[in-house]
């Protein structure tokens, strides 16, 4: 059991890799690629849909391998698979690593406060420094317009929670494989600016160093 539940876990990193790799960044663009997939427009997908769907993102699957993985994907198990079902199941929970640093970049941009005002957070967002525009592959402003649309969503009487704040990252963790890491981190630095140094040790490794470091010293 473990063994296929590794495989799972596999087979739904590699389809957030492909996702990543076709320059899938939110959930937007995700509800582009399964609307494109729901060949019926059904709003959902059957076996055969889904089949393409994974086959199109370079996930090719062998027989019983397709039916587990379709049931696992459908929640309600009504032989369908709904955008909502697709997203939950991609929603894995996001690293220590990557929490930490959307943690200390609430604390730099909303300083510490519950909310702030959005249009201040707007103000400092960088979208030129974001790594999919330094590498040519997004122009800084659908990077922009992109940020401000999907985050002013969440944001209630002009102000962003910090609740909110960390919804809008979760959703595109929900796209980023495993291995993107060092990715996702360097990206929430570069777009707000944050000195790479501290953000990079999240408080519990902090105090283990200070603990090191006393009893050294002592």
């Amino acid at each position: 059991m473990s063994d296929w539940r590794n495989r799972l876990e596999m087979i739904v990193n590699k389809t957030k890799a492909q996702l990543h790799a076709k320059g899938v960044d939110n959930l937007e663009q995700l509800k582009g690629v399964f609307d494109g997939a729901d060949k019926d427009q059904s709003g959902t997908l059957n076996k055969l849909e889904f089949e393409e769907l994974m086959s199109g993102l370079g996930v090719f699957l062998a027989r019983q391998e397709l039916r587990t993985i379709y049931d696992h994907f459908d929640y309600n198990k009504d032989g369908q698979i709904t955008y909502a079902e697709f997203v939950q199941v991609l929603k894995t929970q996001m690293s220590e690593a990557r929490l930490s640093i959307v943690k200390h970049a609430w604390q730099k941009i909303g300083g510490g406060a519950a909310d702030c005002d959005f249009e201040a957070v707007v103000a400092k967002y960088n979208a030129p420094a974001h790594p999919r525009v330094t590498s040519r592959e997004k122009k800084a402003e659908t990077v922009f317009n992109d940020f401000v649309n999907i985050l002013g969503a969440k944001v209630c009487n002009g102000k962003l929670t910090e609740a909110a704040w960390c919804e809008y990252y979760a959703e595109i963790n929900a796209v980023m494989p495993n291995e993107k890491e060092n990715y996702f981190v360097d990206m929430v630095l570069k777009v707000w600016g944050i000195n790479s140094d501290k953000a990079a040790v999240n408080p519990a490794r902090l105090a283990q160093i200070e603990d090191c470091i006393f009893e050294k010293v002592r």
